[in-house]
């Protein structure tokens, strides 16, 4: 890389006698195993599709990211720990050769496939690996030759070899669709492949030269290939005729070599002690071959990688990884012995004061100017004289009593070293200033503000006479602990370090502080003026001032503080603009801000330094600017040269990595944007930027559900619960002071259980099951309960027939008497008429026994057939009759009414003297089907007295059960029974006896 120095600097410079040496020192940042790396001795370098840094190391394959190291070892599926080669393919294919171990073939961070080779003396020794963009073919270099991968098979490229010898292959290169390769041991040098897709042998190679040994590479339409120390060329098309280039002074093993620049080349030499150099420059246009500046502290440089994307230039060596990347720093070391005082820029030159003496850095040189003891000479001469002087108040000027060199000064064209007793003019040595340590400056008359340390302000009007001299004073005193004083047109602004600022105006003395102004503070730490002519001040509480003097008034125009700007940093140190930029220095690094951005609503560092990235200075001090608007300072030791351009590699996108769901390692296309299971109760990952090599100025946070801000890059999610989640990751990469920002969002689904159709089904079936549980009861209940009626009704039934079985052997007496009667009057006719009827009475009693309803036609008919026989007994003191007045027929229960019919003719009619009458009535009333039995008998009370009335109470009884039955089973109350004792004037006049029943029609019999 070239090195682009500040324009009033150079590396390197030798003076004889006068010499002073200053060292460059290139910004580097070093790599080991204590940083996460697999091992220190690295074997080569590649970078991945996503920008991701793959590192072969001799234990282990290390995968870098910008933030940490991911490490690869044999548990991992490597075929063993010796990585020595690598390539990427176009689709991102890790292919890592393993000495003495295999092809490992790498996808998605896994290792899935390994493959070897069947050579048995030089069994898998791979050494280089190569992927031809153009023939999109994996080449492996063996100790046994070169094979071409391709369908999952390595095949031997065929070429003229000294058998059962070695046969290296150390290096690979293309041009166009051509590619070469060099060997090492048996037939060295470098060949050239050939492709022969007809025919049985697909690849060969030829060799070109017997010194291509070692590296090689493609520069400008020239190959470049080494031996040893020496380096050679064949220029497109033609390689035939291969001409050295540049060898090195001394023995050298050039290993490694890659362009990085236009017409240079950058060389890795391997050095196992017996050799010079570890790394060099070759500049191809003039053939100069120089050490590389970059000074990698290691013996050894194997491997070199060229980051063109990012300007980085990385180091394989055998103590660890190093990469130099761009920074605006130029840092020059005076080494140990070398006290800096202070530095100044005097007509042009930079002036160096140290303890020893004063340098002048001019033409690439450092050209003392003057020596300690000659400036002291002098300060002890003017001193002596001015002591003399009882006019003067000596300690006015006296500092400390020694007569130490402490800092440079401007004075119009003169330059003055100060010193404890004084200041001299450099390097005439003519002029003398009485008073020492501390600033002065010329006001627009000419006169000179002296601030001599720990005194106040002298105002001399002329340095001819400092006999002269005043101490301005204002309202508030004098001016006292001045640190510096800049003028702004006629206008003079002194810093103090304890009392705030002061500015004066026409001998006029303005003052503004903390009581003044509670927004201003007291403690400035330094003051500088921008390309406009403001002011601004700082101070140790991190607030930047921008002061003006407006009508005679000192004002604070604006404040900017670190708490409320992204000014990094919680004091500040120095300050200085250049045409474009503000440079400040805080505790924390070097901030830079755009000059419009000090004047934005929000405030912002624009570029921002520190020891990660190349400024690690913040003890540097006096800042100055030279013509070009670079920005010059310096600390004990060193001087520091800051560029006026700033390139300051940006940050790609996010990656993740390590992702867990539950235990399970997944991608995250598994989770974003997705629906996961209610089983998921834990993710975890590490999201991160690529940002080379400075990866430790890039800040992480992240947040959950737009909740607290948490400052980590490893994200931990557990006991999850059902719902949607979005994860917001910030990341700010503090050299830019940008921010870049990702999303993450998915989703835990509920558990089946407590989904809504999961609910709603649930509703469902357990209001099924409660309803079919009451149903089932319910049904069981109706059934046991008619079971029960029927068992009721069975049994009140058969107590009925019984009871019809009971009531008719009177009958049964009476009628057979009859019938005795008939026979023995020789009246057989009537008699056996009678038995008939007696015989269908029984027939139609014992057929209805066993039904439930009968038709009411059916049991009009059976009754009047009961009727008949007993009018038939009674002959005419008996009248029975029937009046029907349905339009419809329906159903009855059998044997209901025939016992109230007898109970009349027995109980009522029996007793009468005249002719007893029952009128039998069917109507509906109100819908209510009605049977009305009313005899004209003697009436309930006087029947009461009958000694037969228990078997009437009896069939009463039943009736009266078997109605209650009915309703129960019909779930009704419209079955009953009702006695009506009738009356005329008075007296008892019959019974009339009413039964309600529900109508029932064919059509409903079923399910009566």
């Amino acid at each position: 890389m070239k090195i682009k120095a500040a324009s009033l600097f150079f590396s390197f410079f030798f003076l004889l006698n006068e010499l002073v040496s200053l060292s460059q020192i290139n910004p580097i940042i070093a790599f080991s195993e204590e940083d996460g790396l697999a091992c220190n001795y690295i074997r080569d370098i590649v970078k991945d599709k996503k920008g991701n840094l793959w590192i072969a190391t001799d234990n282990g394959l290390s995968k870098y990211y910008g933030c940490d190291f991911h490490n690869y070892y044999k548990a991992d599926g490597l075929p063993n720990n010796s990585v020595w080669a690598l390539a990427v393919t176009d689709n991102n294919t890790i292919y890592a050769g393993c000495y003495h171990g295999g092809l490992a073939e790498i996808k998605d961070n896994k290792v899935v496939g390994v493959y070897n080779l069947n050579d048995k003396k030089f069994k898998n020794s791979f050494r280089t690996l190569f992927y031809s963009n153009n023939r999109k073919l994996l080449l492996a270099g063996t100790d046994y030759g070169v094979f071409v991968f391709k369908d999952s098979v390595l095949i031997p490229v065929k070429f003229k070899k000294t058998k059962e010898k070695k046969h290296s292959i150390l290096s690979f290169t293309e041009y166009d669709s051509r590619i070469f390769f060099t060997v090492h041991g048996a037939d060295p040098g470098i060949y050239k492949m050939f492709f022969h897709p007809d025919s049985t042998i697909k690849y060969t190679a030829k060799r070109l030269n017997p010194d291509g040994i070692f590296a090689s590479a493609v520069l400008n339409d020239n190959l470049y290939f080494t031996h040893n120390s020496r380096i050679y060329a064949y220029s497109f098309p033609d390689t035939k005729n291969a001409k050295l280039i540049s060898e090195t002074d001394s023995r050298s093993i050039i290993w490694d070599m890659v362009p990085y620049d236009e017409h240079e080349l950058l060389m890795g030499c391997y050095n196992d002690g017996r050799f010079k150099n570890n790394s060099l420059i070759l500049n191809v246009r003039t053939g100069k071959l120089t050490v590389n500046p970059d000074h990698i502290p290691a013996m050894s440089v194997q491997a070199v990688f060229a980051d063109t994307a990012n300007e980085l230039l990385w180091y394989g060596t055998d103590e660890g990884l190093y990469c130099s990347y761009p920074s605006p720093f130029t840092v020059y070391s005076m080494g140990d012995n070398r006290d800096i005082k202070d530095i100044i820029l005097h007509h042009d030159s930079l002036m160096v004061l140290t303890k020893d003496q004063l340098l002048r850095f001019d033409n690439g040189k450092f050209i003392p100017v003057v020596k300690k003891k000659e400036v002291l000479k002098k300060v002890r001469t003017g001193w002596e004289k001015i002591s003399k002087n009882k006019k003067i108040q000596h300690d006015l000027f006296t500092g400390t009593s020694d007569y130490s060199m402490n800092d440079l000064e401007n004075d119009g064209d003169k330059l003055f070293i100060r010193t404890s007793r004084g200041s001299v003019s450099v390097p005439d040595l003519k002029t003398y200033y009485p008073f020492g340590l501390g600033v002065f400056k010329r006001d627009e008359f000419q006169g000179l503000y002296v601030q001599t340390l720990y005194r106040p302000v002298v105002y001399f009007p002329s340095t001819d006479n400092f006999y002269n001299y005043s101490k301005p004073k204002g309202e508030r005193g004098e001016i006292k602990d001045v640190i510096d004083i800049v003028s702004s047109g006629n206008v003079l602004y002194f810093a103090s370090y304890f009392s705030g600022l002061y500015v004066i105006k026409d001998k006029k003395i303005y003052y503004l502080n903390n009581d003044i102004n509670s927004e201003f503070d007291d403690q400035i730490m330094d003051i500088a003026k921008d390309k406009n002519g403001r002011v601004w001040c700082i101070s140790t509480q991190g607030n930047l001032m921008n002061v003006t003097l407006e009508n005679d008034n000192l004002i604070l125009k604006r404040k900017i503080n670190y708490t409320n700007s992204g000014i990094i940093g919680k004091s500040y140190k120095w300050l200085i603009f250049n045409d474009d930029y503000l440079f400040l220095a805080s505790n924390k690094g070097l901030n830079i801000l755009s000059y419009r951005n000090l004047y934005a609503d929000s405030v912002r560092t624009n570029f921002f330094f520190n020891k990660y990235n190349g400024y690690e200075f913040l003890s540097a001090r006096d800042p100055l600017k030279d013509k070009e608007g670079n920005i010059l300072v310096h600390t004990q030791d060193k001087i520091i040269s800051i560029s006026s351009e700033f390139r300051i590699p940006s940050i790609s996108g996010v990656e993740y990595e390590n992702i867990f769901v539950n235990s399970t390692k997944v991608n995250m296309e598994d989770i974003s944007e997705r629906k996961l299971p209610y089983s998921t109760n834990r993710i975890s990952f590490n999201f991160n930027v690529i940002k080379y090599p400075t990866a430790k100025n890039v800040k992480y946070r992240y947040r959950i559900n737009k909740g607290k801000w948490i400052n980590d890059n490893l994200v931990i999610l557990h006991s999850l619960r059902e719902g949607n989640y979005t994860i917001d990751i910030e990341v700010r990469n503090l050299e830019t002071n940008t921010e870049y920002y990702d999303h993450l969002s998915f989703s835990i689904t509920k558990p089946f259980w407590q989904t809504w159709w999961f609910i709603f089904y649930l509703v469902i079936l357990i209001t099924f099951v409660v309803f079919w549980t009451f149903r089932v009861r319910e049904m069981r209940l109706k059934k046991f309960h008619e079971e029960k009626t029927r068992l009721i009704i069975h049994n009140s039934e058969l107590k009925l027939r019984s009871l019809q079985l009971q009531m008719n052997p009177h009958f049964l007496f009476n009628s057979l008497t009859s019938i005795q009667g008939f026979i023995l009057m020789n009246n057989e006719e009537d008699a056996l008429r009678f038995i008939d009827d007696l015989a269908s009475i029984l027939r139609t009693s014992l057929e209805n026994a066993s039904k439930d309803y009968i038709p009411l036609s059916e049991e009009i008919e059976f009754l009047k057939t009961f009727a008949e026989i007993e009018q038939f007994r009674h002959g005419d003191k008996l009248e029975i009759n029937f009046i029907n007045e349905l339009k419809k027929d329906t159903y009855i229960p059998p044997m209901l009414i025939q016992p109230l019919i007898e109970n009349a003719i027995k109980h009522g009619i029996s007793g009468l003297k005249k002719k007893g009458v029952i009128d039998i009535s069917f109507f509906d009333d109100d819908g209510i089907f009605t049977i009305s039995v009313k005899d004209n008998g003697i009436g309930r009370s006087a029947a009461k007295k009958n000694k037969n009335s228990d078997h009437s109470g009896k069939a009463l009884s039943i009736i009266r059960e078997r109605l209650e039955l009915l309703n129960e089973k019909n779930n009704t109350d419209i079955h009953r029974i009702k006695f009506i004792d009738l009356e005329k004037d008075g007296l008892p006049a019959g019974t009339e006896v009413l039964i309600t029943l529900l109508f029932i029609y064919q059509e409903e019999k079923g399910s009566a």
